[in-house]
């Protein structure tokens, strides 16, 4: 049986938690759930029953003929420290635009000031991991997870962002912004046999766009640099325009289509950046685009003056 030892450390505020909402909890769950994201994005099947048939085959399934996971996951050396909320953040303040929700009150009709609680950045974690199909099937899914990764709410939108430091299976981690663009640029859009056409959901393909922003010194840096301008650029476009951005949204309607386009910051080495990737794909069962097309999305990704890959 292959094992995988690999230390993280959260760099952005990870808004994590288990069935009482208002307490920070990192779970295993919510681990294999990103990974399983990871894996169905770099493994595109537009055949649904083919792709639920090897996923489960790896991460394991309802189906008694199939039975658990092959992939076994624990935490080790889980050093985190947390914060509460004490109040609600402003409405102009970027971290309420995509951090939607998170700062809001939990308490509900009862008590008042109950605020959700985040783990800080800085905290450190260890995942081992076990795979008794060996690390062919999941290891590029891992290493996309370690690069671009993040747990927890709102997580597409930055939060929650995963940086990896260590690793024993021999992966040669990127110790700069430079080694992480050639290496997220050799697992996502130069791969063999990648899908030309445009996906059913959200997964790497020709399509796909990936950049890169500029060096900060330290992470907060960076997600605030992207946050305003994500905040500036989707409030200076008609509500219509924003549907490719993920829904719902005021003035669009109310079903919910999660976003194509993620935030991630990742600290490496000395630097910390910012990474805006588009994961072009079909928008819902009937159409192929959202009402004003992704045309905003594109010119969003062109417009933030970072590399694109």
């Amino acid at each position: 049986m292959n094992k995988i030892e690999a230390k993280f450390r959260i760099v952005t505020p990870m808004f994590i938690s288990g069935a009482d909402q208002t307490k920070a909890e990192l779970r295993v769950p919510s681990i294999k759930g990103a990974l399983r994201f990871w894996w169905r994005a770099l493994n595109y099947e537009s055949d649904n029953i083919k792709l639920l048939d090897k996923e489960s085959k790896i991460f394991g399934s309802y189906n008694p003929k199939i039975g658990q996971s092959k992939v076994k996951m624990r935490l080790k050396d889980v050093d985190i420290k947390t914060t509460k909320l004490s109040g609600k953040w402003g409405i102009n303040d970027w971290r309420s635009y995509i951090g939607y929700g998170l700062s809001e009150d939990q308490s509900g009709k009862a008590k008042k000031g109950i605020y959700r609680t985040h783990i800080d950045p800085g905290s450190l974690f260890t995942i081992m991991m076990e795979s008794q199909m060996g690390f062919d099937t999941v290891l590029d899914a891992f290493k996309l997870f370690s690069l671009l990764g993040g747990l927890g709410s709102r997580s597409r939108k930055g939060w929650g962002s995963i940086s990896i430091i260590s690793s024993n299976n021999g992966w040669r981690l990127p110790k700069n912004r430079s080694e992480y663009i050639s290496q997220l640029s050799e697992l996502t859009l130069t791969r063999d046999n990648i899908p030309d056409e445009t996906p059913l959901y959200s997964a790497i393909s020709t399509k796909a766009d990936i950049c890169i922003g500029p060096s900060f010194g330290n992470p907060m840096d960076a997600f605030k640099d992207i946050g305003e301008r994500y905040k500036e650029y989707l409030t200076g476009i008609d509500p219509v325009q924003r549907a490719g951005f993920g829904l719902p949204r005021k003035g669009v309607g109310t079903n919910r289509r999660g976003s194509p386009f993620l935030i991630h910051v990742n600290q490496c080495g000395p630097e910390s950046f910012w990474v805006c990737t588009f994961l072009r794909s079909q928008f819902d069962k009937e159409n192929a685009e959202p009402p004003s097309g992704y045309g905003p999305v594109e010119d969003f990704m062109n417009s933030i003056g970072g590399e694109l890959i």
